[in-house]
């Protein structure tokens, strides 16, 4: 009992451990990898980093009519291993990862039951893009 009392007064003049987060930014690791940005104006759009991306948490749609792409990313398939980020040709960083992990704002059970419609409605737009251009030449 002393013992539990002592080190309870030893706590109480002794700074917190914990941090006061919202207000004080933890510090972040070397090698912290946070969540995938994409910057559609750097875009080339050669979908290198979709091939790169081990999970395949990110996907591109494209309009079949103007050519135009759209980024889908599945931030609860990603592992955040900066494949994709490395494996961008482009050198004025279409894809860079952020420095806070923001939260999706929807459910995985949402974005889940959904990529999978997703997925096929992606490869489809790609291959209609394609046919609709070889068509025009």
């Amino acid at each position: 009992m002393f013992r539990a009392l002592g080190l309870a007064f030893k706590n109480l003049v002794r700074k917190p451990v914990t941090r006061n987060y919202p207000a004080e930014k933890l510090p972040k690791a070397a090698r912290y990898r946070g969540l995938v940005l994409w910057k559609k104006e750097k875009c080339i759009s050669c979908f290198i980093c979709e091939k790169a991306c081990p999970p395949g948490a990110i996907l591109f749609t494209q309009n079949v009519e103007t050519g135009e792409v759209e980024f889908h990313l599945n931030p609860y398939l990603c592992i955040y291993c900066g494949e994709c980020v490395r494996a961008c040709p482009d050198r004025s960083n279409a894809l860079t990862q952020s420095e806070e992990l923001a939260d999706a704002g929807i459910s995985a059970d949402q974005i889940n039951s959904s990529w999978s419609a997703l997925e096929i409605s992606a490869a489809d737009s790609k291959l209609k893009y394609r046919a609709r251009k070889k068509d025009k030449k």
